[in-house]
């Protein structure tokens, strides 16, 4: 019994002095793990300074992704070590970020790393971005490097970006020709072949500026075999969603707003379009719309403080975290009465619009699935009891075509 103490003693020590650094949740599992009992390893697990993950069913270690704590974690598929720093999956190109603690760096967001500038999406991929920036648009690759002096497709528009790496906008020469270009910075006219060319020619992949990637290909038997005992669950996850590109750059009156609103229209229109799909929804700019009119902009308490941003009640049904709060209904035309109620409580932007949409499944909803026009899918859940206001369709389409909301269905 006195040899066992001792030796898992060492062990807890030999955590302290050789791990990296992790979360207290992951590093006191891990511990715990180990201490319970050193023949039976489960979850977390430090062994010659990597990190490792067993499976705290059948005790087999895990490769590939796996999630834990709400984040996200890359076990590598030779030898089960987690993974820190730059990942590229192979065949798919892949690029994602772990930090120290190798939880992967989540968005829609952007993050500056080893001197290089990345846009991230919701599942965690880098993606091509643009950026507004004292007034001016910036296009930014996967390598972290804003492009310069030359053309770029995006979204079935040609853009140019200048030496400084500024959007070109109104009359520029380019090559001693003369070009217009629109108040968004698109290529304005006929498209001349020479620009299509030079568009279609792939962007130079510098070297990356925080250093080497781990690479890692999907696919091998070790892999294979990891997919079968569920180390694979993001790669399910992701491929169920919708593969609509991340959103990172708008049009029209939303860029004279301020910039925290801008911000978050770009995240919760984000969100819409990914989790829509999932759930037979196929109009996005009148949810955009009514997250807008009913958080205020995301800046109402309701919003900010407990991440509702549809004024979801809590109902019957409703098993989760809940806050009460006073509201106003218009139960008859032009009359607001104050009332207290129940509202939901979620613990992300992510999950309240992921509620938004588990809100809607109620059968008296079922009228939104498939509907195409923003106004009739505004009129249906008006109709179907969602909200009291008289005006609330108008208002909310005033909202979408203000601030070409529709930009966003595509």
């Amino acid at each position: 019994m006195l040899k066992r103490f001792f030796t898992c003693l060492s062990l807890i020590l030999m955590l302290a002095t050789a791990a990296p650094v992790l979360s207290p949740a992951l590093y006191v599992q891990a511990a715990a793990d180990i201490t319970a009992d050193s023949s039976a390893r489960s979850g977390w697990v430090s062994e010659s300074g990597s990190w490792y993950y067993f499976d705290k069913k059948d005790g087999r270690m895990r490769t590939g992704w796996i999630k834990d704590s709400n984040n996200w974690y890359y076990l590598s598929s030779k030898d089960g070590k987690m993974v820190t720093g730059w990942l590229i999956l192979k065949p798919s190109g892949k690029k994602y970020y772990l930090k120290k603690d190798g939880s992967m760096v989540q968005g829609p967001a952007w993050a500056e790393i080893g001197g290089g500038k990345y846009f991230f999406t919701a599942d965690g991929e880098v993606a091509n971005a643009w950026e507004l920036k004292d007034g001016k648009w910036y296009y930014y690759t996967t390598d972290g490097i804003a492009v310069k002096s030359r053309w770029v497709l995006y979204k079935s528009h040609y853009y140019y970006l200048a030496s400084d790496g500024a959007c070109a906008t109104g009359t520029v020469k380019i090559g001693g020709k003369e070009y217009r270009f629109g108040k968004n910075c698109e290529l304005l006219g006929t498209v001349p072949s020479s620009v299509v060319s030079a568009a279609k020619a792939p962007l130079t992949a510098a070297k990356m500026k925080s250093g080497a990637a781990y690479v890692d290909t999907i696919g091998s038997s070790s892999a294979s075999a990891a997919k079968t005992d569920g180390a694979s669950d993001k790669a399910n996850e992701n491929a169920s969603k919708a593969e609509a590109a991340a959103i990172t750059k708008v049009v029209g009156k939303l860029n004279e707003t301020t910039e925290s609103r801008k911000q978050f229209v770009i995240q919760i229109a984000n969100y819409v379009r990914k989790y829509a799909p999932q759930y037979g929804i196929k109009v996005y700019s009148p949810i955009i719309a009514q997250a807008i009119h009913e958080s205020g902009w995301g800046e109402s308490s309701l919003s900010a403080k407990y991440h509702n941003y549809f004024g979801l009640k809590c109902g019957t049904l409703w098993k989760g975290k809940s806050v009460n709060l006073s509201t106003k209904e218009e139960y008859s035309a032009g009359t607001l009465t104050t009332i207290r109620s129940n509202f939901r409580v979620y613990d992300s932007m992510e999950e309240g619009v992921k509620g938004y949409f588990e809100f809607i499944q109620l059968q008296r909803y079922a009228n939104l699935k498939g509907v195409t026009s923003p106004r009739q899918y505004l009129q249906n859940i008006k109709n179907d009891g969602y909200c009291t206001g008289s005006q609330y369709v108008d208002h909310t389409m005033a909202l979408i075509n203000l601030y070409n909301l529709t930009q966003f269905d595509n």
